[in-house]
This record gives C-alpha cells, structure tokens and sequence, in this order.
C-alpha cells in the first residue's frame, strides 16, 4: 500500500512574495535606466557645448584652454563608459 499526502499554500497560489520582489527588482531597473539616460544626455550637451566654445570663440587664457580641454576629454571617456560608443 502506498500513501501519499499532498498540502496547498492557498496564500501563495493568489500572492507569492516574489512577485513583489521582481516587480520591485523591474522598478529599479527601469529608474537606474532613466537616471543613465539622463547623465548620458546631459554630458552629451555639455561636450557639444565646450566643441562650439573651442570653435567659436577659442579661450586666449592658456589655463582655461587647458582646463576645458581636459573636461572634453573626461566628459568623452565617461560617455564611452556609459554607451560603449566611439566619439
């Protein structure tokens, strides 16, 4: 003879823990999505503000144009880090 016992948690069936969990896991994602895509968009502008300045009016200061140099260079190397694209 052989017996076999089987139990339901009814809880679980309509709501596991889980879903809550990935759902809040989904949440996060898509908030840490948009907060790139922001510093992305931001430092884009930022760069092709610096670009025209150096085109339009070049800084006759040796420091300023060394200083604006180097932050095109950084704001360049962090876009490449975020996106993986060559600028």
């Amino acid at each position: 003879m052989v017996k076999a016992k089987a139990t339901w948690e009814l809880d679980r069936v309509i709501f596991s823990p889980d879903e809550l969990k990935a759902a809040r896991a989904l949440l996060d994602l898509a908030d840490f999505r948009e907060r790139v895509l922001v510093e992305v968009t931001q430092l884009y502008y930022e760069r092709l503000r610096l670009l025209l300045e150096r085109e339009l009016a070049p800084p006759t200061d040796l420091d300023a144009a060394i200083a604006a140099a180097i932050r095109l260079r950084e704001i360049e190397g962090v876009l490449r880090g975020l996106t993986g694209l060559e600028i």
